[in-house]
């Protein structure tokens, strides 16, 4: 029998969050990126901050630089990756969707 959680606050309101979100096929990352910093504001987050770059196939690069940062905002608690690639009548999407995730 499944029972019932209570909730819990976490130390998110002192994390720094990330949203690293492609640019391309904007229509679908902008629904989803909506719903990320809403979950993300639900859960008590203060400070996000929404990197957008060029495709999906960028996401890893910017990724990877934020997870080495020690500047003045830091390194962030948690990073969020959002793209869509979308399947054509070539393997184009396959070998980018390997590639991304892959990297990250």
């Amino acid at each position: 029998m499944l029972k019932r959680s209570s909730r819990t606050r976490s130390a998110s309101r002192r994390g720094h969050f990330a949203i690293v979100a492609s640019l391309y096929n904007r229509r679908y990352v902008d629904s989803m990126l909506r719903c990320a910093k809403a979950g993300l504001k639900s859960g008590g987050a203060v400070n996000v901050r929404v990197i957008r770059v060029p495709g999906a196939f960028e996401i890893p690069a910017v990724v990877g630089r934020l997870a080495q940062a020690d500047g003045s905002e830091g390194r962030p608690s948690a990073i969020v990756c959002l793209g869509v690639v979308l399947r054509g009548e070539t393997t184009h999407a396959d070998h980018i969707v390997q590639g991304v995730t892959h990297a990250l």
